[in-house]
C-alpha cells in the first residue's frame, strides 16, 4: 500500500491551499499546518467548493477515515468514516462526489461532498483497490487493483461495473491512474516499474510495457492539460517523471 509521510501529506495540502489563489508566478511557502489524524495517505482538492479531502490508512475500521479540511482557513471540518486502509482518493468537481478506495475493505467509499457523508460503498472484484481517479467528462470512476494487476472503471452516475482489463499478466499491484480528460483514456503504473495505456470507454489495452521514469512505478499520478502530460513521483526512484499524455512515454525524469 501507499504510504506519505504526516508531514509530506500536510505540506501539499497546504501548497495546493495557496496555489488556488496566488497567482502563477508567486512563490510558494507553508502557510501553515493542520493536524489530521494518523496515517494520511493520499490528497485530493475541490477547487470549486475549496474542500481538500486527506484518506487515512489506518486498517482498522474505527480508525479509517477521510479528513475534510477547509482550503480558506486550513481548519478541519469533519472527519468521515470509510472502509479499512483508505490508501487513495479522488474528487470529481463537476458531481462533488468523492472516492476513496479502501484496501483492505475490497471496496471504494463514494462520498456526497455536499453532506459529507457516505452515500453508497462500492464492491471491487477480485479485491484490493489501491488507486483511484476520475474521468469527469464521462462522470466515471477508474480503479487500479493491488495483487491483481486490474485497471477497472465504473459509471459514476449509478456507481456500477462498466469493464476491466488486466495490464499485467501475472499478479501484481497496480500503483496508480490518471485519466487523460480529452480522448478518457487512462494512465496506469504497476510493478516492477511499467505503464500501460487504456480505453476508458471499453478498458482495451492500447499500450502496455512502457517503462517509466527510472525504472519505478508512480505512487500518485495527476493529468495536466496545460501539457498534456501525465505526472509522478517514483517511488523507489527518488525522482518525479513526466509522461505522454497520449503514448505514456517518458518525457523527462529528474
Amino acid at each position: 500500500m501507499k504510504h506519505l509521510s504526516l508531514m509530506a501529506s500536510l505540506c501539499f495540502v497546504l501548497v495546493m491551499s495557496a496555489l488556488i489563489t496566488e497567482p502563477a508566478d508567486a512563490a510558494l511557502d507553508v502557510v501553515g499546518a493542520t493536524p489530521t489524524g494518523a496515517r494520511p495517505d493520499s490528497v485530493a482538492i475541490n477547487t470549486i467548493t475549496r474542500r481538500v479531502y486527506v484518506s487515512h490508512d489506518t486498517p482498522l475500521p474505527s480508525d479509517s477515515f477521510v479528513t475534510v479540511i477547509n482550503a480558506d482557513t486550513n481548519a478541519v471540518i469533519t472527519t468521515i468514516g470509510v472502509g479499512k486502509t483508505a490508501v487513495d482518493i479522488a474528487v470529481n468537481q463537476v458531481t462533488n462526489r468523492i472516492y476513496v478506495a479502501n484496501g483492505d475493505s475490497n471496496s471504494i467509499s463514494v462520498i456526497d461532498g455536499a453532506t459529507n457523508s457516505v452515500i453508497t460503498t462500492v464492491p471491487v472484484t477480485p479485491n484490493a483497490p489501491n488507486a483511484v481517479a476520475v474521468d469527469e467528462a464521462a462522470n466515471r470512476f477508474v480503479v487500479g487493483t493491488g495483487d491483481t494487476g486490474h485497471v477497472e472503471v465504473f459509471n459514476g452516475a449509478t456507481n456500477t461495473f462498466m469493464c476491466a482489463s488486466s495490464v499485467f499478466q501475472f499478479p501484481e499491484t497496480v500503483y496508480s491512474v490518471a485519466v487523460n480528460p480529452i480522448n478518457g483514456r487512462i494512465y496506469a503504473h504497476y510493478n516492477p516499474g511499467k505503464g500501460a495505456i487504456v480505453d476508458g470507454s471499453t478498458c482495451g489495452i492500447l499500450l502496455n510495457n512502457i517503462p517509466t521514469c527510472s525504472g519505478g512505478h508512480a505512487d500518485q499520478l495527476i493529468y495536466n492539460p496545460v501539457d498534456s502530460r501525465f505526472y509522478g513521483t517514483t517511488w523507489n526512484g527518488s525522482s518525479i517523471g513526466g509522461y505522454s499524455g497520449s503514448t505514456g512515454a517518458t518525457v523527462f525524469c529528474e
